[in-house]
């Protein structure tokens, strides 16, 4: 553990994991959203039908006042999203990409969670089997520009929920097809 603004944050991220079926097919993570922790996607995962798949739920490492944080502000406006991305990634390659292929590995966050997802897309380098933020936000006002990385070849569509809908071709690094809704 060690110390980052004043907070403690883990060198690696804690998780809760559960299967269902005999054989493990896909493999779906849930970031949960401001406040929660590895637990709060467990009863919803438990109440589906998602049969032969892994499911994931790692916990954000910034402890805060009623549970957990995917980011810090650092000053007025300034928020920390090198060093939680660098632990997802490092919890991706540990124990989801050294046991799925990419393709069959989903992505679903919730408010800072979806944020998780969106810093996730910027910097991938799998293709995988699809990404879901739900009611999530970037912190960057020009958050399409962020997510343009030159030299990729992913064909991206983004559905805003605040309007009528935004289709959005953009290239992200792993050279997919990615409906985000």
């Amino acid at each position: 553990m060690k110390i980052s603004n004043g907070m403690e944050v883990l060198d690696k991220l804690k998780f809760n994991s559960f299967s269902t079926g005999k054989v493990k097919k896909k493999c779906l993570i849930f970031f949960h959203g401001w406040s929660g922790d590895m637990d709060s996607f467990i009863p919803f995962a438990k109440s589906t039908k998602v049969s032969n798949a892994e499911w994931f739920f790692p916990q954000a490492p910034y402890t805060i006042e009623n549970g957990y944080s995917w980011s810090y502000e650092i000053s007025e406006g300034v928020w920390e999203r090198e060093e939680p991305l660098s632990l997802v990634q490092d919890f991706l390659d540990t124990h989801i990409f050294s046991i799925y292929n990419s393709k069959e590995v989903y992505l679903f966050g919730f408010s800072q969670g979806a944020m998780v997802c969106y810093e996730l897309l910027k910097e991938i380098d799998n293709p995988l089997g699809g990404v879901f933020p739900i009611g999530g936000f970037m912190r960057d006002s020009d958050a399409v520009n962020l997510i343009n990385v030159e030299g990729s070849f992913s064909e991206i569509i983004i559905k805003d929920s605040f309007s009528d809908g935004l289709d959005v071709d953009l290239q992200f690094k792993s050279q997919q097809r990615i409906a985000i809704c």
